[in-house]
């Protein structure tokens, strides 16, 4: 009798974290800060404004990493949590409301018949609701007790947040503003953005290291045999 190929366990559990609402709600996330961007850099053009609309530019290609790699690290944390544990972030996202926030601030920067610049000053509103929503999950991941390993990503994430709020922050100012950009206040912020996320990075490669040393220098970790 030919043999039946069992199902690997916990295939469906993968796959319905790779389904999960809250990487849904960070692509649209990420989404939302895409069509922000592009609705100020739209304003800017419509002003005549070209030395700002250039910048802006720069600020939206940098934040679609930003948003990207923050769901990519949140989906490697779901990916290594427990199923109770998914559950759990999972009902904080849902009962937060952030994804009707999302849904309804993308309806409103992509209504035309809306006055754009009043609405934009009403979308930085709901990317703060947003922001504080992701950073409550972040605690509510790191308080989880059947968590070990990932403080060091949940650093990168929030360094990550904090390159988002600079550009933001920069998106802003160049959207309120009329007189010639001040290039150098501008770097300044994103690189202070940039540091910490590079601090973070590197204090969570260092603890990585640490630990693999550790392993190796274990009588398992070598490998000893009698």
């Amino acid at each position: 009798m030919a043999s039946r190929r069992r199902q690997p366990q916990g295939t469906s559990a993968q796959e319905s974290r790779e389904d999960s609402p809250i990487l849904a709600g960070l692509t649209d996330f990420g989404s939302m800060l895409d069509d922000f961007a592009a609705a100020v850099i739209r304003e800017l053009e419509l002003a005549g404004q070209t030395e700002r609309q250039a910048v802006a530019q720069v600020f939206r290609d940098t934040l679609a990493v930003q948003a990207s790699s923050v769901r990519d690290l949140f989906h490697d944390i779901l990916r290594n949590l427990p199923s109770e544990g998914v559950a759990e972030v999972e009902l904080f996202w849902r009962s937060s409301g952030a994804a009707v926030a999302i849904s309804g601030a993308r309806a409103a920067i992509q209504n035309g018949a809306l006055a754009k610049r009043s609405v934009l000053e009403w979308i930085k509103l709901i990317i703060e609701l947003i922001k504080k929503v992701i950073s409550h999950i972040l605690e509510h991941i790191q308080d989880l007790p059947f968590l070990a390993g990932i403080a060091g990503t949940l650093v990168i994430i929030l360094a990550l947040a904090n390159i988002i709020d600079n550009l933001l922050a920069g998106l802003n100012d160049l959207l309120a503003g009329r007189e010639p950009v001040d290039m150098s206040r501008v770097s300044r912020n994103m690189w202070q953005g940039l540091e910490t996320f590079w601090r973070a990075k590197a204090a969570f490669l260092k603890v990585g290291r640490v630990e693999s040393d550790a392993r190796g220098e274990s009588p398992l970790g070598r490998g000893v045999t009698s």
